[in-house]
């Protein structure tokens, strides 16, 4: 051992690092810490103690803590050392406190909690009423105004990602405005079909608000959220609104009647957001007696862009977007698919639903699989 610890200690630090790296962090750090004064700088580095999981992985993949001995060295003797450089902590629901209350961590961005149930988290994080800024997927629309009943009243940024928007006959506290909110975005990609009756209140609370994000698929009965929509029930409630991303895409049936937005009358509502050129466009489904209206923001930020239809508009390029899927009653012809490959070059992940065949069968069926 103490051969091998020699010629380990004989390479350059560089080597090391690239050794090291390939290590669980915490193992790095519990292993080395100590050994002498050159590994003790280089597991100090922030490349091994700004992202710190602290727990195991048993053979079966449950997560289980650490040995008491382990935790001991880690809350005595190590995270004293390097809790200014610690930005992320994953830990597990026995040993979090101890961790946590082992030292103070003023560089901490990140925590995430593993196995903790309900009550545990109620205890802990219901209290916290200096908490600013905060990033959470829940189960449904109730979980999301439960966090937002007042017990995080310092609270000035929030994204939500919601499985669910249903009505729910739970009485929650949520008519209180939130006038330190200033950041908000809700995801769900779930159809929502109480947006005017659970979203559009929600919003109305946040009288401060400056940065809005919006990304929801919506079923209405008669019209869709439109120019008039957006208007009304959101722009003109938020007078210090000043950045709107947002991707809306809502269905109606076909055979109501409808009232459908120009992109010109969208294009000037949104005057005010220079940074943002805003898409919208319209398909008709005859086979399911459906329309549907998709109207986003752009630069589109999002990593993913679900239901491209051939109606998807020519020259725009979206530099995020890892993941797409085609749908239409409509065939896909070559030169659609030329136009989804210019548009998103960094594609990784595709789905196509459509069985209609291509009316050009000019050229080869199967090179649309090359462009991509």
């Amino acid at each position: 051992m103490k051969h091998s610890m020699i010629q380990l200690d004989d390479l350059p630090d560089e080597i090391l690092i690239m050794i090291f790296k390939n290590m669980c962090q915490a193992d790095t750090v519990y292993s080395l810490i100590g050994v002498n004064q050159r590994f003790n700088t280089i597991v100090y580095d922030s490349i091994f103690t700004n992202h710190l999981t602290l727990f195991e992985h048993s053979s079966d993949g449950s997560i289980c803590s650490f040995t008491d001995s382990m935790l001991e060295i880690f809350c005595s003797k190590i995270l004293p050392k390097i809790n200014h450089k610690i930005k992320y902590l994953h830990l597990e629901s026995s040993s979090m406190e101890r961790i946590l209350l082992a030292t103070n961590y003023p560089s901490l961005y990140g925590l995430c909690l593993y196995n903790i149930n309900l009550e545990t988290a109620k205890h802990y994080f219901f209290t916290l009423s200096t908490l600013l800024e905060l990033h959470v997927s829940v189960t449904n629309f109730s979980d999301c105004l439960y966090l937002l009943d007042g017990r995080f009243n310092q609270l000035h940024t929030f994204y939500v990602n919601i499985a669910y928007t249903r009505f729910s006959r739970l009485t929650i506290n949520n008519t209180e405005n939130l006038p330190n909110l200033k950041v908000f975005s809700l995801s769900c990609k779930t159809v929502t079909f109480d947006f005017d009756e659970l979203i559009v209140p929600l919003l109305h609370r946040m009288i401060n608000l400056e940065e809005l994000g919006l990304f929801v698929k919506v079923r209405k009965k008669n019209t869709f959220v439109d120019d008039n929509d957006l208007k009304k029930n959101i722009i003109n409630k938020m007078s210090r609104l000043n950045n709107f991303q947002f991707d809306i895409r809502s269905t109606i049936h076909i055979f109501n009647q409808i009232n459908l937005p120009f992109n010109k009358d969208i294009q000037y509502i949104f005057k005010d957001f220079h940074n943002n050129l805003i898409i919208s466009y319209v398909d008709y489904f005859s086979e399911t007696q459906q329309a549907h209206c998709r109207t986003y923001s752009y630069p589109y930020l999002c990593n993913s862009y679900c239901e491209i239809t051939n109606n998807f508009p020519s020259g725009l390029l979206f530099k995020y977007v890892l993941k797409i899927s085609l749908h239409d009653e409509r065939p896909f012809e070559h030169e659609f698919f030329l136009r989804i490959a210019q548009s998103f070059p960094l594609v990784k992940y595709l789905t196509l639903a459509n069985n209609k065949p291509q009316n050009d069968k000019q050229k080869d069926q199967h090179y649309w699989i090359n462009v991509f």
